[in-house]
C-alpha cells in the first residue's frame, strides 16, 4: 500500500528567477514552466502563428518515489495557475517549498489539469465564463488576426522518470519542469498551421497541447 504525505502549500509563486539563499533550509522542491517559443513569429508556409499567452489550470498533482510514498497537493489547494507570456523569461516558478521530511528516488510525476470551479480564489478572470468555467487558454495572432481559444478540456497526464531523480545533498531542490513547445502545438499532421481562429481546428489544438506537454525532471541546488 502507497504511503501518502500531504504537501501543505500556503501560497502559489510566480516568479520569473530562482530563489537565492545563504540559508540552509533542507531538501526542496519546485514546479516550473517554460515555453521556449513564446512571442516568436512560427512559420508553417505562408502562415504565421505568433502566441503571447499560453496558461492552465492544474487542480492537483503526485510525486512518488520507489517506495511508493506519493507527495500530493492538499485538499485546499484546488486551482495552481501554470502561466507564461511575453513578461516570462527562462523557467516561471509555479511552487517552491520545503519537502519537509525525509524522501528521496523520485521516479514519477502525474498532474491533472481542469476547469476551475466558481468558487477557486483565483485572480485570473480568463477562466470564468458565464456557463462554463475553463482549463486551459492560449492568447495571440494568426497571420496578423488576433485570436483567443478558452478551453475546458480535462488532461490527466503522468510521467515515469528515466531513472529515479536523487537528492544526494541536504541544500538539494527536485526540479519539475514543464515545457510546451508552441510550434508542436499548432501543427497539424501534413505539417500545416492549425488555424486557431478555424473552430474546426480547436480541437486539435488543444489535443495538441495535452500530447506536447513535457516534463522534465532533476536535481539541482539553488543555494550558493
Amino acid at each position: 500500500m502507497k504511503a501518502y504525505h500531504l504537501l501543505l502549500i500556503s501560497s502559489v509563486l510566480f516568479l520569473s528567477s530562482c530563489l537565492r539563499s545563504e540559508t540552509n533550509i533542507g531538501k526542496r522542491f519546485e514546479l516550473l514552466y517554460y515555453s521556449p517559443d513564446i512571442g516568436q513569429h512560427i512559420n508553417f508556409g505562408d502562415d504565421s502563428v505568433r502566441v503571447t499567452d499560453i496558461k492552465f489550470i492544474v487542480s492537483d498533482f503526485t510525486l512518488t518515489n520507489e517506495d511508493g510514498i506519493v507527495l500530493q497537493t492538499a485538499e485546499n489547494i484546488t486551482a495552481l495557475l501554470y502561466d507564461y507570456d511575453l513578461d516570462a523569461f527562462g523557467d516561471r516558478i509555479i511552487i517552491s517549498t520545503e519537502i519537509g521530511f525525509e524522501i528521496n528516488n523520485f521516479v514519477s510525476f502525474g498532474m491533472n489539469i481542469d476547469p476551475v470551479d466558481d468558487n477557486d480564489p483565483l485572480f485570473d478572470t480568463d477562466f470564468f465564463g458565464n456557463t462554463t468555467n475553463y482549463s486551459l487558454i492560449i492568447v495571440g495572432s494568426v497571420n496578423d488576426e488576433d485570436f483567443i481559444i478558452r478551453s475546458s478540456s480535462s488532461f490527466d497526464l503522468n510521467w515515469d522518470f528515466d531513472e529515479p531523480v536523487i537528492l544526494t545533498d541536504v541544500n538539494e531542490t527536485i526540479f519539475l519542469r514543464s515545457l510546451i513547445s508552441i510550434e508542436e502545438v499548432f501543427r497539424a499532421e501534413d505539417g500545416s498551421l492549425l488555424d486557431p481562429t478555424d473552430n474546426a481546428d480547436i480541437p486539435q489544438i488543444v489535443s495538441n497541447f495535452g500530447d506536447n506537454l513535457g516534463l522534465l525532471p532533476f536535481a539541482d541546488s539553488i543555494f550558493q
